[in-house]
């Protein structure tokens, strides 16, 4: 018999506050970045592998380390790489 479930707590007026405020400015930096990164010739994913390549200590990361910090599955991420050392933006070793 699986044990019941207790409804979980509402969050308080002021909770909601700061969480709309939050995803608000996440949507205009997500919207920024997706001007920035069209006008520079990339998609958002190609620009977020970047970002996760540059961001790891020694610049260099693993397919399943990008896997999980863009959160996709492991052959878009492979795809995603193979695309962009096909276009000189990274080497593979």
């Amino acid at each position: 018999m699986m044990p019941e479930r207790s409804a979980p707590e509402r969050p308080s007026p002021a909770e909601l506050r700061a969480v709309a405020a939050f995803r608000a400015e996440l949507r205009r930096f997500v919207r920024r970045t997706e001007a920035v990164t069209s006008e520079a010739g990339l998609t958002s994913q190609r620009y977020d592998l970047l970002v996760m390549i540059k961001s790891s200590p020694g610049e260099h990361s693993t397919v399943s380390e990008l896997a999980e910090a863009l959160q996709l599955p492991q052959t878009a991420v492979t795809e995603l790489v193979r695309r962009a050392v096909d276009s000189g933006l990274v080497e593979r070793e």
